[in-house]
Order: structure tokens, then sequence, then C-alpha cells
């Protein structure tokens, strides 16, 4: 629409009043500008109507009652989330991912100079399990490299699960939403024959279990729709299956940082508490 209207802003003849810029101060729009800065654009990856209430009182809620926070509706299904401070907006925002309704919602710091149309919204962070590994690969290293293919790793932490299962190594890393989840992946050793790993995804969105893509179900599915026009029926290959509870680590080694050239063993020693949980 707005590329519309500037094409049809060239073949006008405009007046005198309209062509004449109007010149802004900066103290003009000062508090807007600094409302800005402490603000995440969000998109809800959803085809269903949103309750702007609702999705203040939850957010509220899950963010643990951010002082001062706005959301408000700019647009394309597109939402900014004002904070009163910056401790809790950079608090959320490395606390991803984050649900609505079990929807996934994508966030992004706000910037300068980019229109909201403009801002990227195909990659979010996860946090993954990797399950039933042989004690012998449970290394920040193992868990790095069994992300490779899928996306930037932002931290890798080894874990207890809950009751008798055992040890898991967790991963956050950033992935594109506009292909399917990953579900495993296979490893193996000059010695060993490859073995499938499985992944699990604490906080897991709604997703659609016939094509993977996070954002519509099967029954909205357009590949499943193409596909069985054309005769081609599959069992879903996505399900519950792939959720996790979230666990808490008793102790910790991480990797932090995107580089690919980052080190990758952490040099961090055991510590007890919370730390190396996802929010």
């Amino acid at each position: 629409m707005e590329e519309e209207l500037l094409q049809k802003l060239s073949s006008f003849v405009l007046t005198n009043a309209e062509e004449e810029a109007v010149l802004l101060d900066a103290e003009d729009f000062n508090v807007s500008h600094q409302e800005c800065a402490r603000s995440a654009m969000g998109k809800i990856l959803t085809h269903k109507g949103i309750n702007l209430g609702g999705l203040k009182a939850s957010m509220d809620l899950a963010w643990g009652y951010p002082k001062g926070l706005k959301v408000m509706e700019v647009g394309g299904g597109i939402y900014q989330f004002v904070f009163g401070n910056e401790m809790d907006l950079v608090r959320v925002i490395a606390g991803g991912p984050w649900l609505f309704n079990n929807q996934l919602i994508v966030l992004q710091r706000w910037e300068e100079g980019v229109k909201p149309d403009q801002i990227n919204f195909s990659y979010s962070p996860f946090w993954i399990q990797l399950r039933a590994l042989p004690l012998e690969f449970m290394s920040v290293v193992v868990g790095r490299k069994m992300m490779v293919g899928f996306g930037d790793v932002l931290e890798v932490v080894m874990a207890q699960l809950s009751g008798n299962q055992g040890r898991c190594i967790r991963v956050k890393v950033e992935l594109d939403i506009t292909k399917p989840i990953p579900r495993g992946k296979y490893v193996r050793t000059a010695d060993w024959n490859p073995i499938w790993v499985s992944f699990r995804y604490e906080k897991f969105p709604h997703l659609c279990h016939y094509c993977g893509l996070v954002g519509h179900d099967d029954k909205a599915c357009m590949l499943k729709y193409n596909e069985s026009k054309a005769g081609i029926m599959k069992v879903n290959q996505y399900g519950v299956w792939l959720r996790a509870s979230p666990v808490k680590a008793p102790f910790k080694k991480k990797f932090e940082g995107r580089s690919e050239g980052s080190p990758a063993e952490s040099s961090a020693t055991a510590r007890a508490g919370q730390e190396g949980t996802e929010d």
C-alpha cells in the first residue's frame, strides 16, 4: 500500500503548502524516541486474531511483570513492546523463546530507521535438548557440532534431567523458522556407526505436524493440501513428541557467542542454582 502511494505521489502536482517540508526539532519527538529505544518489535506466528489486552496480560505474567510495560499493535501483525527500563528489555530479549497461547513470538530489538515491515522475523532462538548420547559424547564441543547446518549456537549447557532420565546437552540455537524445525541428527566417529540423536524442544510452539513449519497446523497446511491433491499420502512427520520440559542445570559449562571461530570449550566451572536455564 505504501509503495503504491509513493508511486502515485510521483505523478501528483503538489501545492506550495504540501511541498514545504516540516522541520522537526529533536525535542519534538524526544519522549517517543526514548520509548522506542526501550522497546522490542514482535510478531506472533499465527493466523488467528490476537486480543491486545490478553497479549499484554499474558506477557506481563511471563516476563515477571516488568515495570511500565506497554503493548501496541503497529500494523501488519507486528507489535511493539515498550519497557520501563533497559534492564527488563535486555532480560526479555535474552530469555527467549517466548510463547503466547502456545504460538511463537519472534522478538527483535527496535532499530532506528528500520520500518516495522522491514524487520526480519525469520529467526528465533530455541532451547534444544540432545538426549540419549553416549556418555563420552557429553561435551560442549559435541553440542555445538550437532547444530552445524541448523543455525548459530548461542549457548551450550550440560544439564541433569528430572527423575531417572539422566543427563542431556542443552543447546540454545537460532533457527530459521521459514524452514521445518530439525528433529534430530546422526552423529558418528571413525570407530562408531552413525547414531541418531533426537532433538527435544523446551517451550515448544504450535506447529504443523505435517510439514514442521511454525505458524499453522496441518488443517491449514498448503503442502499437505497440494500433496493430497497429487495423490501423495504421508503420515505426520512431526508431533508433540518433540516437546521437552525445561530443566535446571546443577552444573554448567557453556559456550556463548555466535561466531563459529569462538573457542569451542568454555572454561566455566561447575555452578549451583539456576544458571543455565532459559530465562
